[in-house]
């Protein structure tokens, strides 16, 4: 058996037995909703606020889990992030559309009433997966509030606000999850927002985030979508490689240009003597940020292991495969069973002291992908 088979093997088994009963158990706030975060020992940070984002993606996790074969009832674990998102966080804003808010107190009570874009992706990926999953008739409701939200931040330059009241720099971040979602609600069934919503996102992909002369995805822009003057030359690595899963799953068929985002991510963010992928690349400094997060690792996996399936070339699911031997080494081994270290400093050493809830999205998204195809 090769070194991807291996370690393919027991990151899938440790999903399952480990990872799902934890986050499922642990994290479930009996007050309502998912605790922010855990502790390394695996107990719950029980006075934090906590954001609304978290039960979207905990809603999508456990059924996205419980279709790929690694849950036997993500419903029930489901379900309890569902209610708190709609129950609590569905409310009216004055001069706006009924919409969520974005963050809770520890005991549910509204904190802070921005209206969110990268919030709103999160709402249409997790009604899109019920949808699919269960078949769920709320989420024709979620939906609708999704398609007035957009509908009402509808940008004079393309795309949508990234917020409302408003905020600056506009950011590629949200819509890329925009894409996200509405690539995984056409799955689900017709949806004509779904439909211009991928179909606008690309084009600002191909006119604006995409820096042929570099070869880099570029993060913040002003208005206009002209490169941010104070943040423009910041580059996120990881996202480059999410593009790359994001895209083929889209059904864009450029080989050429997912290899380029591959092979670009890992020139420019590889860093230390373990090449985890870094945070954040500054161009203009040519500097890579020393640190990276749980979820950099986990699309930098997915990225090479979506390579070896669309080319067959070994070498990618090889790399997969060392590039998740040390996952597991330096991110899920040091902490309590299930868990995982948020950041790491480019030596290896632990750069975070909590273990945030919402980066359960990107453990099942990479399961997903590994499951797509065992070589």
């Amino acid at each position: 058996m090769t070194t991807y088979h291996e370690q393919r093997e027991w990151f899938l088994a440790w999903v399952r037995d480990d990872a799902l009963p934890l986050w499922s158990s642990a994290a479930l706030d009996p007050r309502g909703g998912y605790h922010e975060s855990l502790t390394h020992n695996g107990e719950p940070v029980v006075d934090a606020p906590k954001r609304w984002r978290v039960q979207a993606r905990q809603a999508f996790s456990f059924a996205r889990a419980e279709l790929l074969g690694l849950m036997a009832d993500g419903r029930a674990a489901s379900d309890h992030g569902w209610r708190f998102m709609i129950d609590r966080g569905l409310l009216p804003k004055e001069g706006f559309v009924p919409s969520f808010v974005h963050v809770f107190s520890p005991e549910g009570e509204v904190l802070n009433d921005t209206r969110d874009g990268y919030d709103h992706t999160f709402a249409l990926l997790a009604s899109a997966e019920r949808r699919a999953v269960y078949d769920d008739p709320e989420a024709e409701e979620v939906d609708s509030v999704v398609e007035g939200y957009f509908s009402a931040l509808r940008h004079e330059h393309g795309g949508y606000a990234e917020a409302f009241p408003p905020s600056l720099p506009r950011r590629q971040n949200p819509h890329m999850h925009l894409f996200e979602a509405s690539t995984l609600r056409l799955e689900a069934g017709a949806s004509a927002f779904a439909e211009e919503a991928q179909r606008e996102v690309l084009s600002l992909y191909h006119e604006h985030f995409w820096d042929p002369d570099r070869g880099v995805l570029l993060e913040f822009f002003t208005e206009d979508w002209i490169p941010d003057p104070r943040k423009g030359a910041l580059i996120e690595p990881g996202h480059m490689t999410e593009w790359l899963w994001l895209l083929q799953r889209a059904g864009e068929t450029d080989l050429p240009h997912l290899v380029t985002l591959y092979e670009n991510a890992r020139r420019l963010g590889r860093i230390g003597r373990y090449g985890i992928l870094s945070d954040e690349v500054d161009l203009a400094a040519d500097e890579a940020l020393q640190t990276g997060r749980l979820w950099c690792q986990t699309e930098h996996i997915r990225a090479a292991a979506t390579l070896g399936r669309l080319t067959g070339e070994a070498a990618y699911h090889e790399e997969a495969g060392r590039l998740l031997e040390t996952f597991v080494e330096l991110y899920l081994a040091p902490v309590a069973k299930g868990g995982w270290v948020d950041r790491l400093n480019a030596d290896g050493s632990a750069a975070s002291e909590l273990m945030p809830t919402s980066l359960l999205y990107h453990i099942i998204t990479l399961a997903d992908e590994l499951l797509a195809y065992d070589g």
